[in-house]
């Protein structure tokens, strides 16, 4: 059975990492420092509010429900139109709700 973490003694798992339970010596965290780099997470750029709700609207049945909306409204069907538009509409507006929560 392959040695998992879980599996093994804190002993064991502190001699493969190189360490022990003082933790590093600081030439030792200087060197993985330089050759593995910073560990700390990167900001993330927030994105503006406008374009992730533009952004619902690439979905393939999205697209095509806009697209019966023009139709409607070219062959003038108003209450269609509206109807469709306010799915999408609360179609998007349900994603981004879920994206802002996540």
């Amino acid at each position: 059975m392959p040695h998992t973490f879980w599996n093994i003694s804190a002993d064991e798992l502190l001699s493969s990492l190189g360490t022990c339970l003082m933790g590093l010596a600081r030439e030792d965290a200087e060197e993985r420092l330089l050759r593995s780099g910073s560990n700390i997470p990167q900001v993330h750029v927030m994105t503006n509010a406008i374009k992730l709700f533009l952004s619902q609207f690439t979905s393939p049945v999205i697209l095509l429900l806009l697209f019966a909306a023009t139709l409607s409204f070219v062959f003038s069907n108003a209450a269609d139109t509206i109807i469709i538009l306010i799915i999408v509409f609360v179609s998007g507006r349900c994603k981004l709700a879920g994206l802002c929560r996540s």
